[in-house]
């Protein structure tokens, strides 16, 4: 990231990369994927949707994840890889995501990719353009309102989902 210029006081992300949407910049240090950094142009993408800053991290990460992927996998090897934390990890559930903000951000992402994934497939554009306006604290409420669920039924499905997804 020095060699970018772009020394911070803090890391954004696992792998050196971040946005700065309000000035249309991404930035990244991952030789891999240089201009093709699909999380961090989505986040660019999206920044009108969000300008306000109420989203919860769960939608303005999963979002971005579920259209680029996150710590340089792409969507299907980010669920995949937050199958196997889930496997290794049985008491890590949906609840805790939203929950504990000692989650790591791959878990969270990945989780809220799949959320936007299920949102867009129950009310489409319009609903995860909700999604991504929905502060933290008044996520569980929208995504049973979104999903037409309670969030005992949210929390199993998104669990099957994770595995179907995986297993692809």
């Amino acid at each position: 990231m020095e060699i970018l210029g772009a020394v911070v006081p803090e890391r954004f992300g696992p792998n050196g990369g971040f946005a700065r949407p309000v000035n249309a910049q991404v930035f990244s240090g991952i030789p891999a994927l240089g201009e093709d950094y699909r999380h961090e142009l989505a986040h660019v993408l999206l920044m009108p949707i969000i300008r306000d800053g109420t989203s919860s991290l769960l939608a303005s990460e999963g979002v971005p994840t579920w259209f680029g992927g996150t710590a340089g996998r792409d969507f299907q090897d980010s669920v995949r890889h937050l199958a196997s934390l889930l496997r290794a990890q049985p008491t890590l559930d949906l609840h805790a995501i939203v929950y504990d903000r000692s989650v790591s951000s791959e878990v969270r992402n990945a989780a809220g990719a799949v959320l936007a994934q299920m949102v867009h497939e129950s009310g489409g554009v319009d609903a995860v353009r909700e999604y991504l306006r929905t502060p933290g604290h008044a996520i569980p409420d929208a995504l049973e309102r979104l999903l037409q669920r309670s969030w005992d039924a949210i929390a199993a499905n998104w669990r099957r989902r994770v595995d179907e997804i995986a297993a692809t």
